[in-house]
């Protein structure tokens, strides 16, 4: 009887197997890659443009400076002389 009922199951098996590949049923496969390098450059855009505007806040707001002066070379030239020099 349980030889039957495995046979019975082997069967409904392979015969929904059939189904899926008559009907076209086929798995979606995701692409990692593309997904990955996307979320990745979108998390490298929002950083740095955060940086920036926290970079321009904190000088205007605590420099007292206009914050127009952060995207000048001159500024960045000066900040790492102060430190490292």
């Amino acid at each position: 009887m349980a030889e039957r009922d495995s046979t019975n199951l082997s069967r409904q098996k392979r015969s929904q197997r059939a189904r899926h590949k008559e009907n076209g049923d086929k798995k979606k496969k995701k692409s990692g890659r593309g997904v990955s390098v996307f979320s990745w450059g979108t998390v490298l855009v929002i950083a740095f443009i955060a940086g920036t505007v926290g970079a321009m806040a904190g000088y205007q707001l605590l420099g007292g400076q206009p914050a127009s002066e952060v995207l000048q070379l001159g500024t960045w030239k000066h900040l790492l002389d102060l430190i490292f020099g």
